[in-house]
């Protein structure tokens, strides 16, 4: 009998314990949960290597979200889930890159093809700092001493706790935002909250939506406004509305506004090759959200972005339009997107080549 009371406490004891440590991390976690006060001035770093902007003189513009140097072919994301035309349900299955020999290789590629872009200025996206999910690679860093001749900005938009989740690939924690480079002169820069989905479970995540907001001068005396935007969970109207009236502040100011960067919606109604039925997360833009003076560019010929609840393959793999650029009046502008079939992000980069009027 006593043997069995010993049994029973000491059983008692792990339970309780076990109790004890998860409220334990579930109260880390959730006060470790915050977001970045609104207008935030941004460190400038780097040394330009060309002057500033000029008017009726064609610039060129990329937008690029590098999924974090994780998104090879091959990978598929835990959180995306989908179905197949005939109903079978699909889920990726990796919150980290597979190893960091593969992020750095990833990286030193997404850096070579950037500057085979020829644009003197770059806006990327989910570039991580040393985080668990891309194997604790410093992707800022690599990047800006990679890009010799940039200014660069950094934007925050996700900082997570130690997340032990998900349990047969647990992700760590996560630092990672928008990096926007220039080889113009930029004056000042400063951060941007969007509203946050803080619904459970996204309070985890810890996603503090942002853009940052570039200045270069002009020298006709005006002022570029280089956005670098990344519009994230179900409250993306009410971000596309906040920049909306941005904008349109600048514009109504004699001033110019280039917005790029990934809008999480679809921009253009295009349909291509799939044998994957259309994922949740592929809302449409409002274009009535969009008001006169403001104009929307997107390539309409091929794909920014591919499903990851399965690994890519063309003309199998859900694909569509989310990234893109908006800008205001007296910007006359061309966009292309360079089809480089998702080798090494889950977007693909967007140029504008424009004029400013």
């Amino acid at each position: 009998m006593g043997r069995r009371v010993s049994l029973f406490h000491i059983c008692m004891f792990i339970v309780l314990f076990a109790c004890f440590g998860a409220v334990s991390y579930l109260l880390y976690v959730t006060l470790q949960y915050h977001h970045i006060p609104d207008n935030q001035q941004l460190d400038i770093a780097g040394t330009p290597s060309q002057q500033m902007l000029k008017n009726d003189t064609v610039y060129r513009i990329a937008t690029w979200n590098i999924g974090w140097g994780a998104y090879t072919p091959s990978f598929s994301a835990y959180q995306e889930t989908g179905a197949m035309q005939d109903g079978t349900p699909s889920r990726g299955l990796y919150a980290k890159a597979s190893d960091q020999s593969t992020v750095e290789g990833t990286l030193r590629s997404i850096i070579a093809q950037a500057k085979q872009l020829q644009a003197t200025m770059i806006l990327l996206q989910e570039v991580d700092g040393p985080s668990g999910r891309s194997r604790k690679v410093d992707e800022r860093a690599m990047i800006e001493s990679g890009m010799a001749g940039f200014e660069s900005v950094w934007a925050e938009n996700q900082h997570t706790a130690f997340l032990l989740w998900p349990p047969k690939d647990i992700q760590g924690s996560t630092t990672s935002g928008l990096l926007t480079l220039s080889q113009h002169p930029i004056e000042e820069a400063v951060r941007r909250s969007y509203q946050a989905d803080d619904a459970f479970p996204e309070i985890y995540f810890n996603l503090d939506p942002c853009f940052s907001i570039a200045s270069l001068p002009v020298e006709n005396g005006k002022t570029l406004y280089l956005i670098n935007s990344q519009m994230v969970g179900a409250v993306k109207p009410l971000q596309l509305q906040k920049l909306v009236d941005v904008m349109l502040q600048i514009q109504d100011e004699g001033n110019y506004a280039v917005c790029g960067g990934d809008f999480s919606m679809v921009l253009a109604k295009t349909q291509f090759p799939t044998i994957q039925q259309k994922p949740v997360w592929a809302m449409e833009i409002d274009r009535n959200a969009i008001p006169d003076g403001l104009i929307l560019y997107a390539d309409e010929k091929t794909p920014t972005v591919r499903a990851a609840d399965i690994p890519y393959q063309r003309g199998i793999t859900y694909t569509t339009i989310v990234d893109g650029f908006l800008v205001t009046k007296g910007v006359r502008a061309q966009v292309s997107t360079v089809d480089i079939d998702f080798t090494l992000s889950d977007h693909q980069p967007v140029l504008l080549d424009f004029v400013l009027e």
